[in-house]
């Protein structure tokens, strides 16, 4: 049973594990049924960027929901790259890895 105010959630689900873009489809796919965005956002740079402030986060979702989560995202990332539709920051950190 859903919430009476599920009805007016606008949430922007943050997803921000190393995922295979297909996992990020069908948790949007859920997520749709309840009204709520999702994004893909996984970080670059590890735990030295963690500790040193430095991490950037890949972004993959639409232009609304990316902007939406913006504020959140900037709180622990230096940079946030919003790489086109969801899946988008799971491709660009998988390519990231592969160039380490």
């Amino acid at each position: 049973m859903l919430c009476p105010w599920s009805a007016m959630w606008t949430g922007v689900i943050v997803i921000t594990a190393t995922s295979h873009p297909d996992v990020i489809l069908e948790c949007a796919e859920i997520a749709k049924k309840r009204g709520m965005g999702v994004i893909d956002a996984p970080v670059c740079y590890g735990l030295g960027g963690a500790r040193d402030g430095t991490l950037a986060s890949l972004v993959g979702g639409s232009r609304k929901d990316v902007e939406k989560a913006r504020p959140v995202l900037q709180c622990y990332s230096r940079a946030v790259h919003h790489l086109g539709e969801l899946g988008a920051g799971e491709i660009g950190k998988t390519l990231n890895n592969m160039l380490h």
